[in-house]
């Protein structure tokens, strides 16, 4: 059941995605194409070291560094986040 609404969440954010680049390109805009991802708190937590910074190296110091913030900041959730390439990742 699980895996049905994640497939139902996956694909809503897909037809939000298609109206809302439709109307950047009604407005003159060329949007890249986006990439989405549904990952959970713990996986979002291990993998912003790595990727939110494109000019960053998947180097242990920075793994080093997710384990220190999760143990500094206890509980908390990371709702979006946003890779600015081409394509686009969410």
């Amino acid at each position: 059941m699980e895996q049905t609404l994640f497939k139902k969440m996956v694909r809503n954010i897909e037809i939000l995605d298609e109206r809302l680049t439709k109307a950047g390109v009604r407005f003159g805009l060329n949007p890249f194409d986006t990439d989405y991802e549904l990952v959970s708190d713990e996986q979002m937590i291990d993998i912003i070291p790595y990727v939110m910074m494109p000019i960053h190296r998947k180097h242990w110091r920075y793994g080093k560094q997710a384990i220190q913030e999760r143990q500094r900041a206890g509980t908390y959730h990371i709702f979006e986040a946003v890779i600015n390439t081409d394509p686009s990742l969410c």
